[in-house]
């Protein structure tokens, strides 16, 4: 089943009235250049305007953004960076002071476009999300979900706290390392969401830690 036509169907299960938001792969382009598949899978989007039409959360952030914005995202871009080019290093670290905070987020947008999105809930998202909001929808999805997951066809998922939200919702997973599961071939890892208030750098180096200390793509 194709990406739209999955959507469209997954709108149609939820209703009319609902607020769908769709999501997927940032750029495409961007996406099949990347050195490696990078899926950020969260809770819901937030949408203050309740009589907004449908929108993509992808073509936002593509074509309305063009880069990483507002603390979740640039927290999400940081880290496509470090798994993107697999480092330790810490973009601010890498780069010549004379290059500055401007030129380390874009380098870390470019990996946050080349990345996908997927959200649990995707009709009605609430500011403040209700967990067990989002484990009906969970349930109730789990099909698509996994439709969705094996369409776009990362090499690995980052969970933003919604790891104990999916980990039953197909085969028993498979622990690899600390936080780090395998379901159906596939790697997830469990952790912070993206909008936890948490210095960019702590965030990093406790991701790529993980990632490192697992030897996932040695």
């Amino acid at each position: 089943m194709e990406m739209t036509a999955l959507l469209r169907e997954w709108k149609e299960s939820d209703g009319q009235g609902h607020h769908f938001i769709s999501d997927g792969i940032i750029d495409a382009e961007k996406w099949h250049r990347a050195p490696r598949k990078v899926l950020f899978l969260l809770k819901e989007a937030y949408d203050e305007d309740k009589d907004a039409a449908d929108w993509d959360l992808c073509e936002l952030i593509r074509d309305e953004w063009g880069r990483a914005k507002h603390k979740v995202w640039r927290t999400a871009a940081y880290w496509a960076y470090g798994l993107h080019y697999y480092t330790p290093e810490y973009i601010p670290k890498i780069l010549s002071n004379e290059q500055g905070y401007e030129k380390c987020r874009e380098i870390a947008s470019e990996a946050l476009l080349g990345s996908a999105v997927v959200n649990i809930k995707k009709s009605d998202g609430k500011l403040s999300s209700d967990m067990e909001e989002i484990g009906d929808h969970a349930k109730l999805h789990r099909t698509r979900l996994w439709q969705q997951i094996d369409l776009i066809n990362p090499d690995i998922i980052i969970c933003g706290n919604t790891w104990e939200t999916i980990h039953n919702l197909w085969e028993t997973p498979v622990q690899r390392y600390d936080c780090i599961w395998e379901i159906q071939g596939r790697l997830f890892v469990d952790c912070y969401h993206p909008a936890n208030r948490y210095p960019h750098m702590l965030n990093y180096y406790s991701l790529m830690g993980l990632v490192h200390g697992a030897r996932l793509f040695q």
